[in-house]
């Protein structure tokens, strides 16, 4: 059955654009040609719109052997970033595998979420980081719980997280190997939401971190201060460098992306400013999303393995519906990097 991302793919649009027209978004302005190609590609392909659940029908589909699944970013941001994407394959594989019954209850970004879902379901998954509040509420409801997404280590839950601190130093690593020791880095902080899908605090990133500790042990200096961005995505990261090199300071030798869309501005203001990549500034990052191996250069990145999330998630579930579950487990799944052509290989300075 095609998807969202197969019409966008047939439309040459994003799977953003093509998801708001076919749900008929009426706070999305689209020229009448661009709603054409959409709906188009969507018969060619013979697309059938998923229909919406409604809390009466999933109150008669959840029972104390379904595996209840919470996001905390909406539909739009799950179909527009592969990251999310792939968790939600994965626990549909997981499930598959397990033959146990999986539903996604709601978004806390939905209107008027369900929560009297949470009760009824044998365990719950939280895809994303949440507060204290939300989750001391939700180990009341049902102690249950698997967050996948959390790094905070001593919780009173299952968690399923990346191995970013570890993937962190092996870049370093890495770019230290090359030559390199003037490395910048460029993120953002991680929200924690609470149960209304608001943002109640923002925490530190463990790659931000990480990278820091590394340096420090490493006694190098920072170029500059890490940019930390207020958002994730790609044009955040254009104007923060945008507005430094205006102030006439110079990209370091190497920059860490925290995600390929940060890395993409990275590339954006490289070319715009005639900075050639990996002469003058090496460029590595996190995600692996699809484009990262058309980009001239290729993308150095790390691939994370985000449907073996999804899956553990249900593997850790299905623990507690059979009653094993003894106490709260934090399984750490491995990445790897993929190592192509935006780092080269640059002498120290001690060198040159």
């Amino acid at each position: 059955m095609a998807t969202i991302r197969d019409v966008a793919r047939e439309a040459g649009l994003s799977p953003a654009t093509v998801s708001r027209v076919l749900n008929e978004d009426t706070t999305f302005k689209v020229a009448d040609l661009t709603r054409q190609r959409v709906l188009a590609a969507a018969s060619k392909l013979n697309y059938s719109r998923r229909p919406k659940n409604t809390s009466v029908n999933k109150r008669q589909r959840v029972n104390s052997s379904t595996i209840g699944v919470i996001t905390t970013y909406n539909e739009l941001r799950e179909i527009d970033d592969p990251y999310f994407l792939g968790i939600r394959n994965g626990l549909n594989q997981g499930a598959a595998l397990k033959q146990r019954k999986l539903e996604f209850l709601f978004s806390l970004h939905d209107v008027k979420p369900n929560w009297a879902l949470v009760k009824q379901c044998g365990a719950i998954i939280v895809i994303g980081c949440i507060d204290d509040q939300l989750r001391d509420y939700l180990l009341q409801v049902n102690p249950h719980l698997i967050v996948v997404d959390e790094h905070s280590p001593g919780q009173g839950y299952d968690t399923v997280y990346n191995d970013f601190n570890d993937q962190i130093g092996h870049i370093l690593d890495y770019l230290y190997q090359q030559g390199y020791q003037e490395i910048g880095f460029v993120g953002a902080q991680m929200p924690l939401y609470n149960r209304t899908g608001a943002i109640s605090q923002y925490i530190d990133d463990v790659r931000y971190t990480g990278y820091l500790a590394w340096m420090a042990q490493h006694n190098l200096m920072l170029p500059h201060a890490p940019i930390i961005l207020n958002d994730w995505d790609t044009q955040a990261t254009i104007e923060a460098l945008d507005k430094m090199l205006a102030y006439g300071e110079q990209l370091p030798r190497a920059l860490i992306a925290a995600s390929d869309p940060i890395a993409l501005g990275i590339y954006h203001v490289c070319q715009a400013h005639n900075i050639a990549i990996p002469a003058q500034t090496a460029v590595v990052s996190f995600d692996d999303i699809d484009v990262t191996r058309f980009l001239v250069p290729t993308l150095t990145t790390v691939h994370l393995n985000t449907e073996m999330m999804g899956q553990v998630a249900v593997n850790l579930a299905d623990l507690h519906l059979q009653g094993l579950a003894e106490m709260p487990l934090r399984v750490k799944v491995p990445s790897q990097i993929i190592k192509r052509d935006s780092v080269g290989r640059y002498p120290k300075k001690n060198n040159q």
